[in-house]
Parts: structure tokens; sequence; C-alpha cells
């Protein structure tokens, strides 16, 4: 059905004239409710099973914006499925590295989580993540990743990455966290880490090391990873 347009009184045509005189004058911003444009890249899963625990399933996506503004990434959920389209496991994702991203810039999604229900790995055949995307004022973000380095194995067999955090801003950086994506040699995302730099803050000009370990056993990943992909934000 066509939707009809809002008509309004003269009066309350006015008032909205003389609102949006003193938005623009007091220098507010409006946020267009217009849907937002991003797009979810391949979602990969890693399932393992994990002693005393039961099936692990590790999974992660890119997402981009597509559009022409900055936005923020809300709601996060995954459902997992069983080869016949059962439900298998669901839940919320806290959020994507880093949560707001300008136009042409991307995100990553990931987490591992038990699957309760699964008994044996072949239980989940695929992941998928949905989300909402929301228009936001800026994406401000001057973190840069200096360097990056996959170490295999660590001590508990889980694979590690290290790297540096520089603030190339004018502003100080405070509870900065990293996410790092592992990627192999089509560029796909195989493995995905988290870590929060070990410094309370960054000034303009200073760095800081960060080593993380991904909740993934390094076996699935070894002679896999090609590249790093690494987001550094204060988000």
């Amino acid at each position: 059905m066509k939707r009809k347009p809002a008509t309004f009184p003269t009066g309350a045509r006015t008032l909205a004239a003389l609102l949006l005189v003193v938005a623009t004058v007091l220098g507010m911003s409006c946020i267009s409710s217009d849907p937002a444009s991003s797009e979810l890249g391949p979602i990969t899963k890693t399932v393992w099973v994990r002693w005393l625990v039961g099936v692990r399933v590790h999974f992660v996506a890119i997402v981009t914006n597509t559009g022409l503004d900055p936005i923020e990434l809300h709601d996060i959920n995954y459902e997992m499925r069983t080869p016949s389209g059962a439900l298998v496991e669901s839940g919320g994702v806290p959020q994507s590295y880093p949560k707001r991203i300008g136009p042409g810039q991307s995100a990553v999604i990931g987490r591992t989580v038990t699957a309760d229900t699964a008994e044996k790995t072949e239980d989940v055949a695929s992941v998928d993540i949905d989300f909402e995307a929301r228009k936001v004022a800026s994406a401000d973000n001057l973190l840069t990743v200096v360097t990056s380095e996959y170490r295999g194995a660590d001590d508990i067999l889980q694979a590690q990455v290290v790297g540096e955090v520089r603030n190339d801003g004018s502003k100080l950086y405070d509870n900065i966290k990293v996410a790092v994506v592992m990627l192999d040699v089509d560029g796909r995302a195989i493995g995905f880490a988290t870590a929060k730099l070990p410094v309370g803050a960054l000034a303009p000009g200073e760095s800081a090391q960060f080593a993380t370990n991904a909740d993934l056993p390094a076996d699935q990943v070894d002679g896999r990873v090609h590249a790093l992909l690494v987001f550094a934000s204060d988000q």
C-alpha cells in the first residue's frame, strides 16, 4: 500500500523551520533514519571437541561499510544449525571490532562458544550472523597498528599473535582493544582473537605492544596463516 505523505498545518511548518535554524546555529547534528549500507563477508567456522568441555565452535566474518556515512554495528546475534537445518545454538556477540566504521572501512565479528546441544563436530553444519547497522556522526579512530606477527602455538597450543599499536592522533586514547583476523592465501578469514593493551591509555605519539591468544587450537590454522588484519580502537 502506498503511504500518503504527511501534511502539517502552516504553524507546524513554521515551527519546524525555526527548530531547524536553531539546530544549525547551535551546531547540532541529526543522524538520518535511512537504512545504513553494509555487507557481511563469508562466515568461516572451525569446530572441534575439547576434553571435559564439549563441542567448541570458532567463527569469524568481516563486515564492510558500503554506504556514504559512518555506521555502528548493534544487536549482533548468531545461530548454528545442523545439516538438516535444526537449531543447535544461538546467542549474541558483545560487539564488532571496531564498533564504528567509516565509508569503505571494515570491522570484524567473531567469537568462540560451546555448542551445548551438539554431540559431535558434524552437528554444527553452518553459522549465520545477523546485526543492525546504524548511521552515526563520526567514526574517529587514529590508532595505527605498526607491526603484527603470527607466532604459531603458545604453551597451551593456542594460536598466538603479537604486535604494536601507536596513537597517531592529537588526543588521548584509553581502554584500547585490538582485534586480530588471520587470513589464508585467498584472503579468507580463518581465525580471530582480541586483546586489551597492557597500558591504561596512549597519549599522542605513544605506542604499546600487545599479545593475544586465539581461543582456537593452533593446529587448525598453522601453515594456513598468510596475512593478518588487525584493528585497534578505544570503542
